[in-house]
């Protein structure tokens, strides 16, 4: 439990259930600058804006990928339990951060463009939350079913969405 490996690759125990997103966190802030760090010491002569967004976006993709893996070879067995073994596991959520971190580096480094269009992005992250949630209802999708929508394209959806919030 100390060093937050309780939910790193398979479902999070019953004990203090809080802390999922904990663990989410600060592997977040371990990875990505031990990445950085690691690509900064070895293409000394590259942009270091450009590699912050390669292993960013790589960070992304890697867990999108692993998304995608655990759906493809997933049996649903009597007790999945989609929030438990999803959505709390590290490997499939650390991105959630990484897209706050990207909105972070374009809201610095394009602060004039994102100043100009933050209604508009403040809107459609409105219309997406929304529109996203109108679906699952409208069409009574449940995670449980082990659906290829939510083990792998609803959380990044609603993450992204809050970022545009």
């Amino acid at each position: 439990m100390f060093t937050f490996i309780q939910n790193f690759s398979r479902p999070h125990p019953d004990f203090f259930t809080e802390a999922w997103s904990l663990s989410i966190e600060e592997y977040a802030y371990l990875i990505g600058p031990l990445l950085l760090f690691f690509g900064i010491w070895s293409f000394k002569n590259s942009n270091k804006y450009k590699l912050f967004l390669v292993v960013t976006i790589g960070i992304i993709f890697t867990v999108a990928f692993f998304r995608y893996y655990s759906h493809l070879n997933n049996v649903l067995h009597q007790e999945y339990v989609w929030s438990k073994e999803i959505r709390k596991v590290v490997i499939y959520r650390i991105d959630s951060i990484y897209y706050g971190f990207l909105a972070a580096f374009f809201a610095n480094n394009f602060n004039s463009i994102w100043k100009r269009f933050r209604k508009s992005l403040f809107s459609l992250g409105i219309i997406i939350f929304f529109g996203v949630h109108a679906v699952v209802f409208g069409f009574k999708l449940n995670p449980d079913e082990g659906t290829l929508f939510f083990d792998v394209f609803y959380l990044p959806i609603v993450s992204i969405s809050l970022l545009l919030l």
